[in-house]
């Protein structure tokens, strides 16, 4: 086995100096910063990197304003239940929207389409629904008193016998 000897050799290792007592080693005094988890909204949009505390250096250098976005970073809690809550919302909203579709009169669910097809915005879609769903709850609180009225037992027409109503939340209710 040949031993190989490199062509340049390493320079020598100086060692580090003493730190007199009193003074603490800092990781800014080695010139490396303590890099923040998520930067700030400043930083991002200068995309400058982002040291850790509140304001950065970067910010207080300049006199920026300071301000961390904590639903930016995807990794924390806060992030999740803000997820969780808007797929909550969601899915109330597709629920409501199905209920308004199957229990709706015709052309209450022919509005409702017409709005979505008009790129209304979702507050406003969620309003015919709700509004469907009202005027169908009323409808069939009224029922009993045109049935009496008629001398007939069922309702003619929709397929629902008067045992059949709706919740405070739209849900149909077999009484």
């Amino acid at each position: 086995m040949v031993h190989v000897e490199p062509s340049k050799p390493y320079r020598p290792i100086r060692p580090r100096t003493s730190v007199p007592d009193g003074s603490s080693t800092h990781n800014t005094e080695d010139g490396k910063l303590k890099r923040a988890s998520i930067a700030c909204t400043e930083c991002k949009r200068r995309r400058v990197r982002c040291s850790d505390g509140i304001p950065c250096t970067e910010c207080s250098i300049h006199d920026r304003n300071c301000v961390y976005n904590e639903l930016a970073d995807k990794r924390r809690k806060i992030a999740a239940k803000h997820a969780q809550e808007e797929l909550q919302y969601y899915r109330g909203f597709v629920e409501q929207l199905l209920r308004a579709i199957r229990h709706g009169e015709q052309n209450h669910v022919d509005e409702i389409i017409g709005i979505i097809r008009a790129g209304a915005a979702e507050d406003e879609i969620l309003r015919a629904a709700s509004c469907c769903l009202t005027q169908r709850q009323n409808s069939r609180s009224n029922l009993p008193d045109q049935l009496a009225m008629s001398g007939t037992g069922t309702a003619t027409g929709t397929g629902i016998g008067i045992g059949m109503g709706m919740g405070l939340d739209g849900a149909v209710i077999d009484e």
